[in-house]
């Protein structure tokens, strides 16, 4: 049994609710997200913005307010530089009077020791005990000394602790004459002004100075770490110190913020303007609210929308669900649903009534086919086996009308089933295919037609629908009676064939066994045929050498004669009495006699001696070393008797050094006889030919050896054939057609090798032999071939 995962199911309305949800809450999350992933990078840069014109404006509002103080200081310095010595202390009060920004103005000697000194709020004791005082350790004052007096700019201090005001201050130096006016600043008082002009809820301001120390901030609330924090370290700082911009974002306060650093024009000081970067800005924040809110009243419009779109839509779907449940029972005549306002259920409707009429018609046109139809027999059968539908077909074809048939339940009335046994194993089928569906058959049953005799058929039975739920069984049968019978009769038929079959394969194995001893009898005419060849070979050898040997035998017979002819003359003079012309005559005779003789028989000696060698290794399995190019040679002295009676060429491109240890004799009888063949196929019709003998190494261990031709070529069609036994074209003209076959046994049998032949007709032909220079070990000798 199959089991199958079962899907939850959720009504239509329900459906259509949540898709209306999910798409207003799709669509807002895409774009909520696109309007997010754009607006607030471009909320943060214009925060960085606005921080970078707060630290501009301080900074500028800085330089204004110094540039103040040193406008009040710089026309006292003149006074002072033209006053008395003894007159300087009245500027000095006038400078630390209660409304001026100065706490402290202390006037120092070239060695750093204080002439005079005012301080806000008269203090005349401190006065007196600081007169003469030696302030040379003063930093301001080491710097303005450092840079000489002669430079009349003024000199800005960091913060530092004044030991005349007893508070934090920062101090102005301005030199006069050799002297110096060292003015320290209400420190607390210039930068409260300046935090009060810096004020907002979002960003914060602060001023440090050269060295990283805190002096001021727009928050109220600074604590004690805070202040005392070395603000050099901060990248913002670091980059300002390098003339680079502020980094935007910075770890400060142990939170991320957004951050932008400038610095004034007359000191070191830093202005860092922060704020709060991501959820803790302002702007950020509201944004993404606003987003969100978008987001959730777009969900809240789609929730209380969504049931009215819903009822709108299911309303005529449910109409026409119901009227399809109405065909479903057989009611195919009642009225569809009216034309509503959405299009495409509409459309359905339409095409729903029109599939109706259409099952309808086909209905009838296959009710019509079925009582039509002369060679199927339809019956229908209900669960019980009770005749719901007889066609004319099952009347033929069993022999009961269809008033008989229909209504007739198979176990009170049998009809075409032989036995009881029979109908209840029909029922039995029906309920299987009740419980587990599908289809029975097609299956051979052997009926009864009403006059008795036997009916064959092919039924086929499955269930569709019926009226209530209940299922109509339909049985199709096809009488297969006469087929049956031919069948039968080709049996019978096929038992004779099987022996008449049987007869000509008993024949046809003798005939085989005849071919076969045949076939090894030729084979056996084949090595012996290559044997003569070979014989016949070495025959036309032994003919060449004894012409050879016949001219320098006759030349050293002939000479010998003449010596003996000379001795005798010789002989008859010494008788008669020698004279020494006649002696000297007959030595001139026999040195030249015995020259002519020794060269004649030398050549004699290495002719029998070639030949010894090649017709030993022709006619033998004999294995040994040599070099390529001694076989070449004694090959074409073999051939040379052959060679000389024809008016074509032979040239040999030989390489010196390629040795080998195979077997000579069945390689000479190869070139032999490629030698042969050319002048007999390829040049026979060449007034003067020309054939080439190459010898060169190939691949490692190899040596090519290439044979070639310029005579009238090989057919395209006889290439692949000239290799074959007994393939010649000079048949009945002292051609046997074994020539190249010997050939190509030798070269891939014996000694290891591989043939090929390129020509074209008009051309030549070329043949390639690759050998490996040791050849391998022989099981069948090479005169066995």
């Amino acid at each position: 049994m199959t089991l199958t995962r079962l899907r939850p199911e959720l009504r239509l309305r329900t459906s259509l609710m949540l898709l209306m949800v999910l798409a207003a809450a799709l669509t807002f999350g895409l774009v909520g997200g696109a309007i997010l992933s754009l607006r607030l990078p471009q909320v943060e840069q214009r925060a960085l913005e606005q921080l970078q014109r707060r630290a501009l404006n301080t900074a500028r509002l800085l330089d204004l307010d110094l540039s103040g103080i040193e406008a009040q200081l710089r026309p006292l310095g003149h006074l002072l530089a033209q006053a008395a010595a003894t007159e300087p202390q009245p500027v000095l009060d006038a400078l630390t009077r209660p409304d001026s920004p100065f706490v402290a103005v202390f006037l120092l000697e070239a060695s750093g020791r204080v002439q005079a000194l005012g301080l806000r709020g008269g203090r005349a004791e401190a006065k007196t005990e600081l007169r003469g005082a030696d302030f040379s350790g003063n930093a301001l004052f080491r710097a303005l000394r450092e840079r000489g007096t002669a430079s009349s700019a003024t000199l800005w201090s960091d913060k530092y602790l004044s030991t005349l005001a007893g508070t934090t201050t920062v101090a102005l130096a301005l030199p006069i004459d050799q002297r110096m006016l060292i003015a320290e600043l209400d420190l607390a008082r210039m930068l409260t002004k300046l935090e009060r002009a810096s004020q907002d809820a979002e960003a914060e301001v602060m001023i440090v100075d050269g060295r990283g120390q805190w002096l001021a901030s727009t928050r109220s609330a600074v604590s004690s770490t805070e202040r005392h924090l070395n603000y050099a370290n901060l990248a913002s700082v670091q980059m300002l110190d390098r003339g680079e911009a502020a980094p935007g974002r910075e770890e400060l306060f142990g939170e991320p913020r957004l951050v932008s650093a400038v610095r004034p024009d007359l000191l070191g000081w830093s202005i860092i303007a922060s704020a709060s970067a991501g959820w803790g800005q302002y702007s950020y924040r509201v944004t993404v609210l606003l987003v969100v809110a978008g987001f959730g009243g777009a969900l809240a419009i789609s929730m209380l929308l969504a049931p009215w779109w819903a009822a709108v839509f299911t309303r005529p779907v449910q109409a026409l669900i119901a009227r399809a449940h109405a065909v479903a029972g057989g009611d195919y005549l009642g009225a569809w649903p009216g034309r509503g306002p959405i299009r495409e259920l509409n459309q359905l409707g339409a095409d729903l009534a029109r599939m109706v009429k259409t099952i309808q018609t086909h209905g009838e046109r296959l009710r019509a086919t079925l009582d039509s139809a002369p060679a199927v027999s339809v019956q229908w059968y209900s669960l019980e086996g009770r005749v719901l539908y007889w066609n004319q077909a099952s009347e033929s074809m069993y022999g009961y009308s269809a008033r008989q048939a229909l209504g007739a339940e198979l176990r009170e009335q049998p009809l075409m089933y032989l036995d009881e046994a029979q109908v209840q194993a029909f029922l039995g089928i029906l309920a299987t295919l009740d419980n587990e569906g599908g289809s029975f058959g097609p299956a051979e049953f052997e009926l009864r037609h009403r006059k008795g005799h036997a009916v064959i058929v092919l039924a086929s039975i499955f269930a569709v629908p019926g009226e209530q739920g209940q299922k109509i069984f339909v049985c199709m049968d096809v009488d297969i009676t006469a087929a049956k019978r031919s069948e039968a009769e080709i049996l019978r038929l096929n038992q004779g064939l099987e022996a008449r079959v049987a007869e000509r394969t008993e024949a046809l194995t003798a005939a085989n066994e005849e071919l076969q001893t045949t076939v090894e009898y030729l084979k056996a005419t084949q090595a012996q045929l290559v044997r003569s060849e070979k014989l016949a070979a070495l025959g036309r050898l032994v003919a060449g050498v004894a012409h050879e040997l016949n001219t320098p035998l006759g030349n050293g017979l002939m000479v010998i004669s003449t010596l003996r002819e000379s001795l005798r003359n010789l002989q008859t003079e010494m008788n008669q009495g020698l004279r020494r012309s006649t002696l000297e005559s007959f030595v001139t005779q026999a040195d030249q006699g015995s020259d002519i003789a020794e060269r004649n028989l030398r050549r004699a000696a290495e002719l029998v001696a070639n030949f010894k060698q090649v017709a030993v290794d022709q006619t033998s399995a004999q294995r040994r070393q040599f070099t390529l190019k001694e076989i070449v040679g004694e090959a074409l002295l073999m051939l040379s008797p052959t060679t000389r009676k024809t008016p074509h060429h032979l040239r040999t491109v030989l390489q010196e050094d390629i040795s080998m240890d195979s077997y000579p004799g069945a390689l000479v009888q190869v070139l032999s006889n490629l030698v042969e063949n050319a002048l007999v196929h390829g040049l026979a019709e060449c007034a003067e030919g020309e054939i080439m003998i190459c010898t060169e190494a190939a691949a490692p261990g190899e040596a090519r050896i290439v044979i070639s031709d310029n005579g009238c070529g090989i057919p395209s069609e006889h290439i692949s054939r000239i290799f074959d036994p007994f393939f010649t074209t000079r048949m009945g003209r002292g051609g046997s057609g074994l020539g190249l076959h010997v050939v190509h046994e030798l070269v891939g049998n014996v000694l290891g090798g591989r043939i090929s032949v390129f020509s074209a007709p008009g051309t030549g032909a070329r043949f390639v032999i690759e050998l490996p220079l040791s050849a391998p070990v022989q099981v069948t000798q090479p005169g066995d071939l």
